[in-house]
């Protein structure tokens, strides 16, 4: 599946939304953390990236949300024997958070991986799903340190997150 059809699923899901959600249902992030390949010998690359988020539902059990992500490597891995290989990833995501000022965060979607510079990690679109924990510092914004498995990576990041 190419961006342009994540692009296209992203917008059909904020489109058949329903209405409950809170007085401010968008939301943005950012996020930084370490992109760990399954393949061997190559090292963890260092990946950025951001998050725009809109809110479905926030009732007293929880809410859930679309989130559409999108990283890229700041620092790439290294590979033995010489060389470095970089990730760029682009997700639509469910994602369920607990209630509280300390929460769990749930997500499962789809994901589209480019890999460069290896042939041992393939490129193409995969589920992906990830959970975390959070700690909202008021009721519009938050941190989160979250754990996403990708078909053959795993991103470890640490993330900030705001409503407007």
């Amino acid at each position: 599946m190419k961006i342009r059809h994540l692009a296209f699923a992203a917008c059909a899901l904020l489109a058949a939304a329903t209405a409950n959600a809170a007085e401010r249902p968008f939301y943005f992030g950012f996020k930084a953390g370490l992109l760990d390949p399954d393949a061997g010998g190559h090292d963890n690359a260092l990946n950025i990236g951001g998050t725009l988020g809109y809110l479905i539902f926030d009732e007293a059990q929880g809410s859930g949300a679309i989130e559409g992500d999108v990283t890229m490597s700041l620092v790439k891995g290294d590979k033995d024997g010489g060389g470095e290989w970089h990730a760029n990833t682009v997700a639509v995501f469910f994602a369920y958070r607990t209630t509280g000022d300390v929460f769990l965060k749930l997500k499962g979607g789809v994901a589209d991986q480019n890999i460069s510079g290896t042939d041992k990690i393939p490129d193409g679109s995969t589920f992906a799903a990830g959970v975390g924990v959070g700690f909202r510092a008021n009721r519009q914004s938050g941190v989160e340190l979250e754990y996403t498995q990708f078909d053959d990576l795993k991103f470890v990041n640490i993330g900030f997150f705001s409503h407007f």
